[in-house]
């Protein structure tokens, strides 16, 4: 009986451990999703403003001052895109880190209630051990 008991317990830790290395591998793939979509939104900003600067290169000396309020207006487009994306990823990863946290206290409440049940069994296996 007591067997069975701590083979149910080894069991029930051994499935609690499961669940907390599938539930952290998770959070982990989402934040390193959210790390490259930030990178990759980056480049694409370092992109486009290259780009720009290629394009402003090229035109003529009588555009210039065209040349300077597109390049203002592209700068300021592409600041606002990048401080919107920065924002955005902010917040995701606050709210993945809200998550983890969430799960971190899951996870100790279940360690708390494992370790409760264990020591309501072993004081089952002590009375029955004496009656």
């Amino acid at each position: 009986m007591i067997n069975t008991f701590t083979s149910e317990i080894a069991a029930l830790r051994k499935e609690l451990q499961e669940q907390a290395k599938r539930s952290q591998k998770e959070l982990q793939d989402q934040a390193e999703r959210s790390q490259k979509e930030l990178q990759d939104a980056v480049k694409r900003s370092q992109a486009e403003q290259q780009a720009a600067d290629e394009r402003l290169q090229k035109l003529s000396a009588e555009h210039s001052a065209n040349l300077r309020a597109a390049q203002t207006d592209l700068k300021s487009q592409i600041e606002s895109q990048t401080r919107d994306l920065t924002a955005r990823m902010e917040q995701r990863d606050d709210a993945l880190s809200q998550e983890l946290r969430q799960l971190a206290a899951k996870i100790e409440e279940k360690k708390v209630a494992r370790d409760e049940l264990a020591q309501l069994l072993q004081d089952l296996a002590l009375r029955l051990a004496k009656s």
